[in-house]
C-alpha cells in the first residue's frame, strides 16, 4: 500500500464533469478515511508536538490500540543512532529547525522515516528549503538570483571535498560523503530554480506539461536523492517517485497562487494554455497576461491543474504493489499532497478561500498527524479484514480507538 492510499480504496477513476456539475475530484470510497477527516513560513512552531499516550489491549481477537489525543512536546529521537562530531551535530539540528519552521507537513513526514534515514532526509528537505526561499527572502531579486548560484557552486564544492562554512551545506556534505547521491538531482534542482528566478514576471509557462517539468525538477529530485540515500534502488520507487513529486510540487504552487499574485500582480504559475482555455489571458500592450478579477474562472483553472495533480497520485498509487517496502515511507510526502486536494475540493477550488491557511493545509494539526500515523503503519498480515477506526467527542476529537485483527507479525511506528 502506497502512502495517501487507504486499505480497500476502489480504482480511482479519471476527473470528470459535464459542464453544469459542481467541481469535485474523483472520491475514494475509504470507509476508514471519512471518519478522519496557512502552513505559513515560521507559524507552525506551536504545532510541532506529537501524540503522547498509547494503552493496548486484546478483546475478541482485536488487538486495540487506545490513544489519547493529550499532547506532549517531541523533540528527542529526531537524529538517534548518529555518530557525528560537535559541529555537524548543529549543522543537523538547523536542518531540523529550518525543515520544522518554513515546511512543516514535510517535517512531519520526515520523523516517520527509520532512524538511519534521517539524517540524510532532513539535510536534502533543508537544501529544498534553502533553494526554493532564496527568491522569496530577498530583498532585490538580483540577491535571490545569487543565493542560487551560491548553492550551484556549493553543490560542486561539496563533490571535491571542499569545505563549506554553511550548516546546510556541511549536513548535506556529510550525508553525500556517507551515501551515494547523484550529484545530477542535486545540480538539476538548483538550476530550475535558477531558470525560474531569471524568468520576467510577464514570462508565463505555456503549457501544463512545461509546469510538471518544473514540478519535477525542484520536488521530484528530493525524493530521488532522498531513495538513493536509503539505498534502495527499484524502479518502480522511482516512478512512483515521480508521479509524487509531480503532484508535491504542482499543488504546491496552485496553493501559492494568492502569495505570488500578491507579490507579482500576476499569476505565473498559471500556464498559458490553461488560462485561455477559461477566458483568463489577455493582451496587454503586446504582452499576454492572466486576469485576476475572477474567480469563478481561477476556480476552474485550479481545477484543470488539479485535476493533473491527481491523476499523477493515482499513476503512483497503481505501482503500489511493485513499490519495496522499504521505500514507502520515503513516499509519504503522497498524504500531505492528497491533504491539498481534499482540503481544494472542500472549497470548490477557491485558492483564495481563507479556509485552506488553516492548520496544516487546511486541516486540523492533530488530523493531519493522524494521517501520517494511518500511513505509516506497517501490517504484515490482516488475514483479509480491515482496520477499524473510532473517534469519541464529535469535532473535539477528544480519543480514537484503533483495532487490527490480530497477525503474526505487524510492525507499528511509536509515537
Amino acid at each position: 500500500m502506497l502512502p495517501g492510499q487507504a486499505l480497500g480504496a476502489s480504482v480511482v477513476k479519471p476527473l470528470a464533469r459535464g459542464v453544469n456539475e459542481p467541481r469535485q475530484l474523483a472520491s475514494y470510497s475509504r470507509s476508514t478515511r471519512s471518519k478522519l477527516d496557512s502552513n505559513e513560513p515560521g507559524s507552525c512552531g506551536h504545532h510541532a508536538r506529537r501524540f503522547g499516550q498509547i494503552s493496548a489491549a486484546l478483546d475478541s481477537g482485536q488487538l486495540q490500540f487506545r490513544l489519547s489525543l493529550s499532547l506532549v512536546s517531541d523533540q528527542r529521537g529526531t537524529m538517534n543512532g548518529a555518530t557525528t562530531s560537535s559541529s555537524l551535530k548543529v549543522a543537523f539540528s538547523h536542518c531540523v529547525q529550518q525543515v520544522r519552521n518554513y515546511d512543516y507537513h514535510h517535517y512531519l513526514c520526515l520523523l516517520e522515516l527509520p532512524t538511519n534515514m534521517r539524517k540524510a532526509g532532513f539535510a536534502l528537505r533543508a537544501f529544498n528549503v534553502e533553494t526554493s526561499r532564496a527568491m522569496d527572502v530577498a530583498s532585490d531579486p538580483k540577491i535571490g538570483l545569487m543565493r542560487l548560484l551560491w548553492w550551484q557552486d556549493a553543490i560542486d564544492k561539496i563533490y571535491k571535498n571542499k569545505v563549506i562554512e554553511h550548516p546546510t551545506a556541511q549536513a548535506l556534505a556529510s550525508v553525500i560523503s556517507e551515501q551515494k547521491i547523484s550529484k545530477s538531482w542535486l545540480k538539476r534542482s538548483v538550476d530550475a530554480r535558477i531558470n525560474d528566478a531569471q524568468r520576467d514576471a510577464s514570462d508565463i509557462y505555456e503549457t501544463i506539461e512545461e509546469l510538471e517539468k518544473y514540478a519535477e525538477d525542484t520536488s521530484s529530485t528530493i525524493l530521488y536523492t532522498t531513495l538513493q540515500a536509503g539505498g534502495i534502488k527499484s524502479t518502480a520507487a522511482d516512478h512512483a517517485a515521480s508521479h509524487i513529486g509531480k503532484a508535491s510540487g504542482l499543488l504546491l504552487l496552485i496553493k501559492a497562487l494568492p502569495y505570488h499574485a500578491n507579490r507579482h500582480q500576476q499569476f505565473s504559475y498559471i500556464p498559458v494554455k490553461v488560462a485561455e482555455k477559461h477566458g483568463l489571458l489577455v493582451n496587454q500592450g503586446g504582452r499576454l497576461e492572466i486576469r485576476t478579477d475572477s474567480r469563478e474562472r481561477l476556480s476552474d483553472v485550479v481545477f484543470d491543474m488539479a485535476s493533473t495533480a491527481n491523476a499523477h497520485l493515482q499513476k503512483a498509487r497503481a505501482l503500489a504493489e511493485t513499490v519495496p517496502k522499504e521505500a514507502r515511507s520515503i513516499l509519504l510526502p503522497a498524504v500531505p499532497s492528497q491533504v491539498i486536494l481534499d482540503s481544494l475540493n472542500r472549497v470548490g477550488f477557491d485558492v483564495f478561500d481563507s479556509r485552506l491557511n488553516r492548520g496544516i493545509l487546511g486541516i486540523p494539526p492533530l488530523l493531519f498527524q493522524l494521517k501520517l500515523k494511518w500511513h505509516s503503519w506497517r501490517v504484515d498480515e490482516l488475514q483479509g479484514k480491515k482496520i477499524g477506526i473510532a473517534l469519541e467527542g464529535g469535532d473535539n476529537l477528544t480519543s480514537l480507538t484503533i483495532s487490527v485483527p490480530i497477525a503474526r507479525s505487524f510492525e507499528l511506528y511509536p509515537f
